[in-house]
Parts: C-alpha cells; structure tokens; sequence
C-alpha cells in the first residue's frame, strides 16, 4: 500500500521516509524518485519500541523545511507510545501551531486493551506498527492530532489489515488523492505569537469544510 502512494509522487514532489523505534531516524531525505523511497521501506526491520511523540515533533520539523506551500504529514501507527521524551501535550500543541496537515492511519483492535506481548515494528511519518497480536491502537489521539490540523483519521483493526491488504491501500490512496485537491486561503492579521481559533465555512449545501481549527503567527 505504502509503495503504491510512492508510485502516485510526481516530478517535483518532495517526500521523505522516516522511522521510528525506540527513536525516530532518516531512512530517506526529500526526494521525489519513486525508487529511492521503494528501497527505503524495504531497508526497515523490526526494532521493538514506539517513540511516536518524538517522531512527530521530529516529522515536523523536517516537513517544515520543504519548499512548496501545502505539507503534510502521513503517520501509520497503533498510536500508542512507550518511548518519547515529549508529552502527549507538547505533540498537540506544537502539532496544531505547525501548519501542517497530519494523515494518521490507526491499526490495532480499539476494543482491546494494550499489551506489550508480542513483536512488532514502527515506520513512519509512512510508518506501519505490525504486532504478533492484535493490540488496542489509541484511536482518540490520533483522532485529535489529525482534527486540530486539518487532517484525517482512519482506523483500521489489524485483523483486517493483514487479512486484506485492499484495507490500508483504499486509506493511502484516498489521502493521496486529497492532497491533490486543496485550496489555500490567506488573509491578514495583525496578532503574532498568540494561537488564534479558525473556522472557515461553505455556502454551499452538502459540502464538508474541513481545515486547521486555528493558527499562530511567530
């Protein structure tokens, strides 16, 4: 699924693969070769350990210093985290401060509790959590993370991820697909540094707007 995204990169895309572990690190920096990233996900192996907060925070001072307008960041986990320095607090709130939109793709069984038995392996910001067992994925941060960006948020039980691949490549196309059809709206203020609430609304029946709930200008 991961590298059927890779193969909808066009020339002058700029993407980049990381992973993480018991720490984030670089698998492949930005680029927009669809061969170079196939060979970055067949470099990663299971680690053990889940440094999620830190992955995010480091995901998104790297998407950051892209060079087109519209960033996101796509982020594939069970959303539990068992090995950051940075709080759950802190990821929120430099998360809906950075202007990037946050994909999250939570796989697990949300109906039951989480259990460290059983190995498994993070990636990301494409990132995927494989376990022995189903395990209970924290769906609600996740929820959270992608709401305040402007984001979406796909739940996904592990069962039928492994069952039936067509589960996480109807997510990842359906996000590839969506970054292909945005709008940019700006307008000027005269407050800095202070995070202001955002809505923005259609006048049009049946449309569903959904943007950043607010912004902060440094």
């Amino acid at each position: 699924a991961l590298k059927r995204f890779i193969n909808s990169i066009k020339s002058e895309d700029e993407v980049f693969l990381a992973g993480f572990d018991a720490q984030p690190y670089l698998v492949q920096d930005f680029t927009d070769s669809r061969t170079l990233l196939s060979q970055g996900i067949n470099l990663f192996s299971p680690r053990g350990g889940t440094s999620l907060y830190d992955a995010i925070l480091t995901g998104l001072r790297r998407v950051k210093n892209g060079k087109h307008l519209k960033k996101a960041l796509i982020l594939v986990t069970d959303g539990m985290d068992t090995a950051s320095l940075s709080s759950l607090r802190q990821t929120i709130n430099v998360s809906k401060r950075s202007g990037v939109l946050v994909y999250t793709i939570g796989i697990g069984n949300p109906h039951r509790r989480y259990t460290k038995r059983g190995n498994g392996f993070s990636i990301g910001p494409f990132g995927i959590m494989v376990g022995g067992r189903d395990e209970r994925v924290d769906s609600e941060t996740l929820q959270k993370i992608s709401d305040e960006t402007g984001g979406r948020h796909f739940l996904l039980n592990t069962r039928d991820v492994v069952g039936n691949r067509a589960v996480l490549d109807k997510a990842t196309q359906t996000i590839s697909h969506e970054l292909r059809f945005q709008y940019s709206l700006g307008y000027d203020s005269s407050g800095r540094g202070a995070y202001r609430s955002l809505r923005v609304e259609s006048t049009r029946p049946n449309v569903l707007v959904r943007t950043q709930k607010g912004y902060a200008i440094d």
